[in-house]
């Protein structure tokens, strides 16, 4: 678990994640990081409760949270940016103002 947690860790760009802004880059590669986490850890525990019938109090509650995360992370990064089409649209903008070079 926590080697998966290292891989999810290093995957996210955590020192620009202090500035992240809602939907930007930094945000979806923390949400992305979330992912990596999520889904193995959920492997992991429904494995162990499955194939070796180990039962406990948080067991149960652990799959159904990880499993929520990850489908909710899914949600999140299937979804569009909002800044991706300003940016776009500024980039047009910008290049209509400085006309053909």
């Amino acid at each position: 678990m926590t080697a998966v947690m290292e891989v999810g860790a290093d995957t996210a760009d955590l020192p620009s994640a202090t500035v992240a802004l809602p939907g930007g880059r930094a945000a979806r590669g923390l949400v992305a990081a979330m992912l990596l986490y999520n889904v193995p850890t959920l492997a992991v525990l429904a494995f162990a409760g499955v194939s070796f019938g180990l039962h406990g109090v948080a067991l149960c509650p652990a799959v159904v949270l990880h499993a929520v995360m990850a489908v909710w992370c899914v949600t999140c990064l299937r979804r569009s940016p909002p800044n991706v089409t300003m940016d776009r649209n500024l980039r047009k903008q910008s290049n209509t103002e400085t006309g053909p070079q």
